[in-house]
């Protein structure tokens, strides 16, 4: 069962090497970043200082740049007050306002997020266990913390999902 560590009753000791999630890098970073970012921009802030290892996978980016342009979407649709059938794909990613926050989600990742981290490495092997004998009802999830196993992490994430994975991984939230 995987290992709840609630970071406002236990304290890190200094020896944690933790994959960061996207909700994190959104509530921090995002494009609706904000003051209520359940204190995770403090968290990152320690974390730096303290110099714990962070770490970052194409995956966890993918969801994070796709995550900032489909908010933006939304933002957009309300502001334009645009009809149910104006899509992303084909109405929306024409746009400026798209190219703006897209471009905008690649900066962010550039120069905000990747100075803090390193790169895991994928492994075939646990994708296609991911594949083939899945444990969560989410893809991406499963990947992530296949990912976050391989490469002996934790995973620091505000997704109480994690908490369901069968197996032992230690999940770090606020």
């Amino acid at each position: 069962m995987a290992i709840n560590i609630d970071l406002h009753t236990v304290p890190l000791n200094g020896d944690e090497h933790l994959l960061v999630d996207t909700n994190i890098w959104q509530y921090i970073f995002g494009i609706q970043a904000s003051q209520n970012d359940h204190g995770y921009s403090d968290l990152l802030g320690q974390l730096v200082t303290r110099e714990i290892p962070l770490f970052i996978n194409a995956q966890i980016i993918s969801e994070y740049i796709n995550l900032t342009t489909r908010l933006a979407f939304k933002i957009y649709k309300r502001a334009n007050h645009v009809s149910r059938h104006f899509s992303y794909k084909r109405c929306y990613r024409p746009t400026p306002d798209f190219n703006t926050n897209y471009d905008l989600a690649i900066e962010s990742v550039k120069s905000e997020i990747l100075p803090l981290v390193e790169f895991t490495m994928a492994n075939n092997k646990k994708v296609f266990e991911s594949i083939n004998e899945y444990t969560m009802y989410d893809f991406n999830d499963e990947i992530i913390i296949n990912d976050a196993i391989t490469n002996r992490l934790g995973i620091l994430t505000h997704d109480k999902d994690y908490l369901d994975y069968p197996g032992e991984i230690k999940i770090y939230h606020l």
